[in-house]
């Protein structure tokens, strides 16, 4: 990223910018592949580590393809991370938790991928530069 071209003729100055932060400034893919594999551990053990990671990432990408029917109203926030955390279980072979013990996972899952929440690499440097052009 480079913040120093800041003006065009068809726009005028920058006065602002507005991000959106998943996978803009923060890698929630890596934080939220983390957290599936901390919390999913015991129920996948009898799994490789290359069928973990790969279970992990499917998760994280929604192969489940969910977050469109959260989109469209038709899935709750936490009803489309149960229907991921479902199809990821299922493609392990394990049932996944539901009910009360979901509700635990997720908010438990939640806690970790805030935790492991970092900036992309170039992301400080970026906001450092709009903030010596003085652009908020």
């Amino acid at each position: 990223m480079n913040a120093s071209e800041g003006t065009s003729p068809a726009t005028g100055p920058v006065r602002g910018v507005l991000f959106d932060i998943d996978e803009t400034l923060v890698d929630l893919r890596s934080a939220a592949i983390q957290g599936f594999a901390s919390l999913s551990a015991p129920a996948l053990a009898h799994l490789n580590p290359a069928r973990i990671a790969a279970i992990a990432a499917d998760f994280a990408d929604d192969g489940a393809q969910a977050y469109h029917r959260y989109m469209a109203g038709e899935l709750t926030f936490l009803g489309q991370r149960e229907v991921r955390l479902q199809r990821a279980y299922r493609l392990a072979g394990a049932t996944a938790p539901s009910g009360e013990a979901y509700a635990r996972w997720a908010h438990e899952y939640e806690t970790k991928v805030r935790e492991s929440w970092k900036p992309f690499d170039d992301v400080p440097e970026f906001l450092g530069q709009l903030a010596d052009l003085y652009i908020p």
